[in-house]
């Protein structure tokens, strides 16, 4: 469950990317820089308090042994083969490169070209680990190029193609798909064997993210019209300030939801299931909270400052 969450980023990714380049030719100096402070100084934050605890405390939040190239990589967001201090920086990895590939790409040809590169290597990406396996190819590491995420970033962007014609599908529908989706995919990891994992897993992602968003979308412009439904004025808004503080609640939610949740009360508190549990719902409250206060009171002045510098370079 976790794992599809991180992807639905992945998938999220992809759907901004295209409407982004929907506005015309991305330039990729102010584009990058964009991007730049959007993730960088916020991530540097968690990354930095992952290498102190790791190094002074034996404090582990997701990396292996901690070197000197280690921790250059890891606040470059550099591609690693293990997880980085912080552990949900592998994800940040994957979004750096596919923002690359999107610069390029972007900048000298079209976004249907920009398709068809993560149609390749994404589907590239979802064989390896079975031809690997088999013994047709040996290990290697790619850095993320040849990634099977690379997929899920495209079914973002199809989405965001096809979202017109997804309309007539309404939201109930998609809703129920995604759930039997999901039921379908859980219960097919490790068939035949482990080594079709990670194709199971992401065209699972990939199909109950385009499910998902496509019901909340569907949802949105089917009640558009009718501003005082309750659906417009209030669900809309509260997904909307969840989706601007995602950032935020994505990189805060490792070190409290999970490092301080239901488990880790009853375990070192020696808790009953039912206080633990309200422990672990505090946690969650605590969570959304502070990802909303560092959205106001680090993030978009960060996002304000790179759309200024940005702005200069396109002059």
């Amino acid at each position: 469950m976790g794992l599809s969450r991180r992807r639905s980023f992945f998938v999220v990714s992809g759907f901004i990317i295209a409407h982004i380049a929907s506005k015309g030719k991305i330039q990729p100096a102010s584009f990058l820089t964009r991007r730049f402070f959007r993730i960088y100084p916020l991530y540097w934050i968690f990354c930095g308090l992952a290498v102190y605890l790791q190094l002074y405390y034996g404090y582990n939040l997701g990396g292996g042994d901690l070197g000197m190239s280690e921790i250059i990589k890891s606040f470059s967001i550099f591609p690693l083969e293990n997880h980085p201090p912080y552990a949900v920086g592998w994800t940040l990895e994957h979004e750096i490169i596919f923002y690359l590939l999107s610069a390029i790409i972007l900048y000298f040809s079209r976004l249907r070209t920009l398709i068809i590169t993560l149609a390749l290597l994404g589907g590239i990406g979802m064989a390896l680990p079975i031809l690997i396996n088999q013994g047709t190819l040996p290990p290697f590491w790619d850095y993320h190029l040849l990634s099977a995420t690379h997929i899920n970033f495209l079914t973002g962007i199809l989405i965001y193609k096809n979202q017109d014609r997804l309309l007539k599908f309404k939201s109930a529908g998609p809703l129920l798909a995604s759930i039997i989706v999901f039921l379908i995919w859980e219960n097919m990891l490790g068939w035949p064997n482990s080594s079709w994992n990670t194709l199971i897993t992401t065209l699972g992602t990939s199909i109950c993210s385009a499910l998902l968003i496509m019901a909340f979308l569907n949802s949105e412009k089917l009640n558009a019209s009718n501003t005082n439904s309750f659906w417009h004025s209030r669900y809309t808004k509260f997904m909307i300030a969840i989706g601007n503080a995602s950032f935020s609640l994505y990189l805060v939610h490792w070190v409290l939801f999970m490092e301080l949740g239901r488990n880790k009360w009853k375990i070192e508190f020696e808790l009953p299931d039912h206080w633990a549990e309200n422990y672990r719902i505090a946690i969650t409250v605590a969570t959304l909270l502070l990802a909303f206060i560092m959205y106001k009171l680090i993030e978009t002045p960060l996002i304000s400052l790179g759309h200024r510098i940005a702005k200069r370079l396109e002059k």
